[in-house]
């Protein structure tokens, strides 16, 4: 007998052996006859206290338990949900993604779209891989309930997915939502997403101030080979390794158009920036020689490679 939340009922035979065991404790007991204690069981459990004593358990960590209770209330999306976290406890994750899955769809069917997306949002989003279904799901609901998740969850919702698509150009700039963006920063899709997206010379501007290492990334990108500008960029940022590698990068591209002409002005950019090219600075000896001769004389630079 463990618990009981109100009393323990002991059902015990007249002169039986263990009235006089009770009675010798000296505990305080009240007789009453069988018959009367029993009616008060006999009342059935309503679907509402079944859904009650199930969220009870849930937020209690009891899932197996809890799923249960809402089965019983006849809550099988609740239920399922229970039952993910439960496998989750039991390390079978991908049978737990399939009862997210399932509870995510029966909140969608019952036009609860928030739980809908609390689910994918909380509890299939970590368990990879997020499948085409997933994000139709995610797509409807959020068409329901634009507003729920707020836009940092948002951000990050679609840098998880590599939804890149999914952000919009305010995402760039908001105090909030830009260091989210920022440490995504060397992912080569989301270089590539910004570089097929157009920008007027005022958005690229913001954008260098907002997330300037990632502008940096598309400015040097093979495609592009803006190198002075991502150059300018990273120093700002106090990149300096990055600033090398691109710096070197420079140097070696062959044919870069006006290639003298920038060579003489990303060693501006470094003398402007940080002063002079030291030792401090260079992180790869390999490189050293040709910042060196950049520094002091670009088109010796141009001329070495």
């Amino acid at each position: 007998i463990t618990r009981a939340q109100r009393r323990v009922v002991i059902l015990i035979k007249k002169n039986d052996m263990m009235r006089r065991f009770f009675d010798s404790l000296e505990c305080n007991l009240n007789y009453a006859d069988a018959r009367i204690v029993l009616s008060e069981f006999n009342v059935e459990t309503s679907v509402e206290e079944w859904f009650k004593k199930g969220m009870s358990l849930f937020e209690e960590e009891q899932f197996k338990p809890a799923a249960s209770a809402f089965n019983a209330a006849g809550d099988h999306a609740y239920a399922n949900w229970a039952q993910g976290r439960h496998l989750i406890s039991n390390g079978k994750k991908s049978d737990a993604a399939e009862s997210f899955r399932t509870a995510a769809n029966m909140f969608f069917e019952a036009m609860k779209y928030r739980l809908t997306l609390d689910i994918l949002f909380k509890e299939i989003s970590n368990i990879p891989p997020w499948k085409p279904e997933d994000d139709r799901l995610y797509q409807q609901a959020r068409l329901k309930e634009p507003l729920y998740l707020s836009p940092q969850d948002t951000v990050k919702f679609a840098l998880d997915r590599k939804c890149f698509d999914e952000l919009l150009f305010e995402h760039f700039l908001d105090s909030s939502t830009a260091p989210l963006i920022m440490e995504h920063r060397s992912e080569s899709k989301l270089i590539q997403h910004i570089s097929n997206r157009y920008f007027s010379k005022e958005d690229l501007e913001s954008l260098e101030k907002s997330v300037p290492i990632i502008i940096a990334n598309m400015y040097a990108l093979p495609s592009k080979k803006e190198f002075a500008r991502a150059i300018a960029l990273y120093l700002q940022a106090n990149d300096f390794i990055s600033a090398e590698r691109c710096t070197v990068n420079a140097i070696k591209e062959r044919k870069l158009r006006n290639r003298d002409a920038v060579l003489e002005k990303i060693a501006g950019i470094w003398q402007s920036e940080v002063g002079e090219v030291t030792k401090e600075i260079i992180s790869n000896d390999s490189s050293a020689f040709l910042l060196y001769i950049l520094f002091h004389s670009p088109l010796e630079a141009a001329r070495t490679q």
